[in-house]
């Protein structure tokens, strides 16, 4: 049996004459990869195995604690709709205004 070179397009082949090298993954210019790329591509790699390996560190090194816990929020879902029905008001969210009063408590209370 006889076996031919892979036909390439147009694009594989001018990325081959610019230095691209054929991975055997994909087809066309998307189965390439510059030599350089692949440097860059392999450093990635490796940071993202790094950072994966200090996650799990840190997950295995600190205790794990999650806290549920509610609140009435009445008053401030009042607030909020009369804020709201101003005249020219922008949209406000309980988000923005629980951040609003943490700021407020953190001036009051700095210790």
């Amino acid at each position: 049996m006889y076996y031919s070179s892979p036909r390439l397009s147009s694009v594989a082949r001018k990325r081959t004459e610019e230095g691209a090298e054929i991975r055997g993954e994909g087809s066309g210019a998307g189965g390439m990869v510059l030599a350089s790329d692949l440097g860059r591509r392999l450093a990635a790699i490796r940071h993202s195995q790094e950072i994966a390996l200090r996650m799990r560190e840190s997950l295995a090194a600190t205790a794990q604690y999650t806290l549920h816990s509610s609140a009435d929020a009445s008053g401030l879902l009042a607030l909020r709709k009369r804020v709201k029905s101003t005249p020219g008001a922008t949209d406000i969210t309980i988000g923005d205004m629980a951040a609003f009063c943490a700021v407020q408590a953190l001036l009051e209370f700095p210790h």
